[in-house]
């Protein structure tokens, strides 16, 4: 949905993602506004979250259910990750970034100075898999920090598997 409709001509399919707990009237409803516009195939992508990871030592975290997150996203649509968050724990904070932020000391400090300054039990921070990679940079800072980040599997539809696999396979 952030592509131009324009952009649709020149794909050979189109992928809707982000369809997390949607219904099959929804597909349909979208399949049939497309076809009035494009010949093209669609698929529909959804996100499932894993199990933590410590951003340092890999430990895994088996469950956030009495957990208080302080949560960190430099993404450009994090409702779906905060929808979860409040459905399995207690989402203390949000520091909200814009997409592909590029974090600074300041940064940091003051997640660290919120972090500390809360006298709540069982707080963690959390991030993106996709913020994870540019906050490693800060492990001197962090590296007795309970910081996780929440790796994701993108799912589609098997039938874009097939799509893929046999124009891969005649090309």
């Amino acid at each position: 949905m952030r592509e131009n409709k324009k952009q649709c001509k020149r794909a050979d399919c189109i992928i809707f993602s982000n369809n997390i707990e949607k219904d099959e009237a929804y597909f349909d409803n979208i399949r049939t506004k497309l076809s009035l516009l494009y010949k093209k195939n669609s698929f529909f992508s959804s996100v499932i979250y894993n199990k933590p990871i410590h951003l340092f030592s890999n430990e895994i975290l088996n469950k956030l259910d009495d957990k208080n997150i302080i949560l960190i996203t430099g993404i450009a649509d994090s409702s779906n990750l905060e929808n979860y968050l409040n459905k399995k724990s207690n989402l203390d904070k949000h520091f909200k970034f814009k997409d592909h932020h590029n974090y600074t000391k300041n940064d940091v400090m003051n997640i660290l100075s919120y972090f500390k300054s809360i006298k709540k039990l069982k707080t963690l921070i959390l991030t993106t898999e996709k913020d994870s990679v540019k906050l490693l940079q800060f492990k001197g800072i962090l590296k007795d920090i309970e910081i996780f980040y929440i790796p994701i599997d993108i799912v589609i539809n098997e039938k874009f598997d097939e799509k893929l696999l046999n124009y891969v396979s005649t090309n």
